[in-house]
């Protein structure tokens, strides 16, 4: 198949003209050159990307690597200090001691050598006074002090020197480190650029390939198209023909069908004429027939539907006048429905009413009663101070005997004693002081009607005697007790106050207890 193409297209370029065959040539040339162009600037565009991201870690690698360093150049300063101190703590005790056997021997060669000296410094001491020799010792320890500040700034400025030599040395050996570090990132980052140019290289050049070897496809695709293109234009052209053809003959053999389907037609139309008029005829003659028997079998069938009908009428009449009843008992099941529900409804609002109400007046009740019960607590106290004061009242108007002798001694014997309800015995001394005052009032009440009846008797008696002094009409109408005839009067004198018969006895007593057993 692809020498087959490649002939079509060099069939193509011999088929152009000069000017499309340099405009195609050209054409190919500058889609080459673009596509060159394409991969240049993607290769560069890699190259930029992975120079930035290895600029980026090397930093990062590189700035790991300074603290890293950094790190083990104190330590390693540190203890080098720590080791200098160490020694330079020693040198400075051994000089301190050379001195101190130095300034030993002097001072035993100035005893052996000068005794009158030192007798002599002894003897300025003790010729000095208390303020001198204070003086002189105080300016003997400023000047021991003096030489210890200087040893110490001595040291001090010894390690500051060794400090600073230190950090230069340390300096130097880092810019040292790093740029021999960066001379050996630098080779090993060209190395690594250099394989990966050369493994994109390979890429690119295996997707040029990969788009030429399409290239070539499309193209074989494209020679192919043409030749499909041509044959189906044959193929086309065919087919109208043949369908030309079968066109034509499809029209001629319509002509004819129609043709013959309007001679058919005809011959139905007449056949089918030819049978509606026998079968016009038949059915005539079959209705005269049918209409002869109907008549001589349908007349007590005509009788009996007319009964039928009649009672019908009736039954619908019946049914009409149930159905108007029906229609209004049901009007009036309605009406009553709906009075029931309003009734209902009423009797709910006053079934409510009614519990609100009683609800209302057990709120009533409730309060009242408490308030009753607050009046009948304040009723007892009261009844209870009135009883208190009215006892004070009547200890006041107590007699003498009756201080002195409160409680009367009982006449019951010891059987009627028994009988008596123990229940009141502890109440026994208030109960005996009651029935004596119940007594005392008894007495006191009967003493009250004997003296009102005597009261009335001598008025009446006074008021007869008045009428005998008196002389009028009024008096002489009625009964005069000074109308005497023959030692007679007409009035019922009364029986005199002084007769034995009407005479006040003593006041009657009554034993207590014989009044609570009869009254029991």
């Amino acid at each position: 198949m692809a020498p087959k193409k490649k002939k079509s297209g060099k069939k193509k370029l011999a088929k152009m003209t000069e000017e499309e065959r340099l405009l195609y040539l050209e054409q190919k040339r500058l889609a080459e050159e673009e596509m060159k162009k394409k991969k240049e600037d993607m290769l560069t565009q890699f190259l930029k990307d992975k120079l930035l991201k290895e600029e980026k870690s090397a930093k990062f690698n590189l700035n790991k690597l300074q603290n890293q360093w950094r790190v083990i150049m104190r330590e390693a300063k540190s203890q080098e200090l720590k080791k200098d101190i160490e020694i330079l703590s020693q040198t400075f005790e051994r000089v301190i001691d050379r001195k101190e056997a130095i300034i030993k021997s002097l001072f035993f060669q100035s005893k052996t050598m000068a005794p009158k000296k030192k007798k002599s410094g002894k003897k300025k001491l003790a010729k000095m006074t208390e303020e001198e020799r204070l003086l002189y010792l105080e300016q003997k320890r400023l000047a021991e002090e003096e030489m210890k500040k200087k040893k110490e700034d001595m040291l001090t400025q010894f390690l500051k020197d060794k400090l600073l030599k230190e950090e230069k040395s340390a300096k130097f050996n880092l810019n040292k480190l790093q740029n021999q570090w960066r001379v050996i990132m630098r080779e090993a980052k060209s190395q690594e650029l250099k394989k990966d140019i050369e493994i994109l290289s390979q890429t690119f050049e295996r997707v040029i390939d990969r788009k030429e070897a399409i290239i070539k496809s499309l193209r074989r695709l494209q020679d192919s198209q043409d030749e499909y293109d041509q044959e189906q234009e044959i193929l086309k052209d065919e087919f109208d023909t043949e369908r030309m053809k079968i066109v034509n003959q499809q029209r001629r053999e319509m002509h004819d069908v129609q043709d013959i389907m309007f001679a058919m037609e005809e011959e139905w139309n007449e056949l089918e004429n030819d049978a509606k008029q026998d079968f016009q005829s038949l059915r005539d003659e079959i209705k005269n027939k049918a209409l002869k028997n109907y008549n001589e079998t349908t007349e007590e069938r005509k009788l009996a539907f007319e009964n039928l009908k009649a009672k019908d009428e009736k039954s619908s009449y019946e049914i009409e006048t149930q159905m108007r009843k029906l229609q209004r008992i049901q009007d009036n099941i309605s009406q009553l429905k709906a009075k029931m529900a309003s009734n209902a409804k009423e009797c709910d609002e006053r079934n409510r009413l009614i519990k609100e109400q009683r609800e209302v007046v057990a709120t009533q009740f409730h309060e009242l009663k408490a308030e009753m019960n607050k009046m009948r607590d304040l009723e007892s106290c009261s009844r209870g101070e009135r009883i208190l004061k009215v006892a004070e009242m009547c200890r006041k108007l107590e007699t003498e005997t009756e201080k002195v002798l409160p409680f009367y001694a009982s006449s019951l014997t010891p059987e009627e004693d028994e009988d008596i309800l123990h229940e009141y015995s502890a109440l026994e001394n208030f109960w005996k002081r009651y029935n004596k005052v119940l007594l005392d009032k008894l007495a006191l009440d009967k003493e009250k009607h004997t003296l009102l009846q005597e009261n009335q008797q001598l008025r009446a008696v006074l008021k007869q005697y008045l009428d005998g002094i008196s002389v009028n009409d009024e008096i002489l109408s009625q009964y005069n007790p000074l109308f005497i005839v023959n030692s007679k009067t007409n009035v019922r004198l009364a029986v005199p106050v002084t007769d034995p018969r009407v005479k006040r006895s003593g006041p009657t007593v009554v034993e207590a207890a014989h009044v609570v057993k009869h009254s029991i």
